[in-house]
């Protein structure tokens, strides 16, 4: 009985010793992962701030603004909207993928092409289904046309492989198309396009 006795307390103290060891492993697992949730919530309010820096969010709304990364770098901020960043009457800013400011319209404010950031040069850059774009005059007939490369790879200058819009002001038809990375034309409309220039381009 008295052997048994000992047997069974030792098995205690054995399995107790192991119970111990496990939770203070588990205390040690949780202090870590707090410290790396910490860390990763640091980091995001961090990511967050610069964000909403350049985009000249103020303070007051920065709690309910919302922030949208898409695949190719652009960065779009909802800001100012009823309720939420994105609410009705919402404010709308984009970043390009170098962290610049391409389009900033205030809450409540008119939608359209004033809202564009010029580059300083006459044209403007902004994102344009999904992808980086500038707009300008058309050189051979600003007042009815505007040009709008986009997609290139290296800012859409020359020799950059951008694709390559112009559309008729008056109508908004597009006159003339060239998808990047290629010579074949999408669009071409010879009675109404500017010019035959564009053709030789990518």
């Amino acid at each position: 009985m008295q052997t048994e006795f000992k047997r069974l307390k030792t098995e205690r103290d054995r399995l107790k010793m192991e119970f111990d060891e496990a939770q203070a492993e588990f205390l040690r697992l949780k202090a870590e992962f707090q410290r790396k949730l910490e860390e990763v919530k640091t980091q995001n309010r961090r990511e967050r701030d610069e964000i909403l820096d350049k985009a000249g969010v103020d303070w007051i709304k920065r709690d309910t603004t919302k922030i949208v990364k898409k695949p190719d770098g652009t960065v779009q901020i909802y800001h100012g909207g009823l309720g939420e960043g994105d609410g009705i009457g919402h404010g709308h800013t984009v970043l390009d993928s170098l962290g610049r400011k391409t389009y900033e319209r205030e809450a409540f404010a008119e939608h359209g092409a004033q809202n564009y950031i010029d580059n300083g040069d006459g044209t403007w850059s902004f994102s344009w289904n999904g992808r980086m774009a500038k707009g300008y005059p058309n050189r051979k007939d600003p007042e009815h046309f505007t040009d709008i490369l986009y997609d290139g790879l290296s800012e859409n200058v020359k020799g950059d492989g951008h694709g390559h819009i112009i559309i008729e002001n008056a109508t908004g038809d597009v006159v003339f198309h060239r998808e990047s990375g290629v010579t074949d034309l999408t669009t071409f409309d010879e009675s109404r396009c500017p010019g035959n220039n564009e053709r030789k381009k990518i």
